[in-house]
């Protein structure tokens, strides 16, 4: 598998949402919210470990875990796919699921639980066509609104 740096200037441009965190989320909830925030653009390892903080209330190694319990499920569920961003464009990674949150645990700095900047520059996360189709669905059902939708102010 070949991982591609993202630049500095390409980290630069990203900036972290002001989010008003409701009550914790189920993990459904959760899966459904990240998908939903995510349709229009890509998203950073730590832009979902600031969801999972967010949205599921856990801090510390509970945080690493739910973040990766939660990569997983996307990763498996076929909702979201991993890769890097370059030149403003996602290139996924040509791993499975498994491999892909193997190396995520490995690279993880295991002193830094919640460091944003760390975990960005590990890999990005893009919705598949699949998980697009799960996000309309719900935001139609009224159960995630778009509320942020296309408010993130610096695309990769």
């Amino acid at each position: 598998m070949d991982r591609t740096e993202i630049s500095a200037e390409e980290q630069s441009s990203v900036s972290v949402l002001a989010i008003e965190c409701p009550g914790a989320m189920s993990p459904d909830e959760l899966l459904g919210r990240v998908l939903a925030e995510n349709e229009a653009d890509f998203m950073s390892l730590g832009m979902l470990g600031h969801y999972v903080r967010c949205f599921a209330r856990v801090e510390g190694e509970d945080l690493r875990r739910g973040v990766l319990l939660t990569l997983e499920r996307l990763l498996n569920e076929e909702l979201m796919s991993v890769g890097a961003v370059v030149h403003r464009r996602f290139v996924p990674w040509t791993c499975t699921p498994a491999e892909a949150v193997a190396l995520i645990t490995r690279l993880w700095p295991t002193n830094r639980t919640m460091d944003y900047d760390a975990l960005a520059s590990l890999c990005w996360l893009a919705n598949t066509p699949k998980g697009s189709h799960q996000a309309a669905y719900l935001s139609e059902l009224g159960r995630h609104p778009p509320e942020h939708r296309g408010k993130r102010s610096g695309k990769p």
